[in-house]
């Protein structure tokens, strides 16, 4: 992956992390359901839009937990991170 399409995956896992954040604070369940919508569609457009199936088999499995799935992308992050810099 490209340096380029690097940090455009950071930002989008950044989204995520201001979503959930919003999705912890909120108290009006109708409000807490548009946003796990919101989050839930980001998660499968990261997933899709980056191939991280090619990074992570079971990252589409484990992507109804939204905090194991910020860590397996940042995981993936920091591999592909690792491996730009050996090169």
């Amino acid at each position: 992956m490209d340096k380029d399409l690097l940090n455009k995956l950071k930002s989008s896992l950044d989204e995520i992390k201001i979503k959930q954040n919003e999705f912890k604070r909120e108290k009006n369940k109708k409000s807490r359901d548009s946003i796990d919508s919101l989050i839930t569609r980001l998660k499968n457009n990261l997933i899709s839009n980056y191939n991280l199936t090619n990074y992570d088999l079971y990252i589409k499995t484990e992507s109804h937990n939204t905090e194991f799935f910020i860590h397996d992308v940042e995981s993936i992050l920091l591999k592909l991170e690792e491996n730009q810099s050996e090169e």
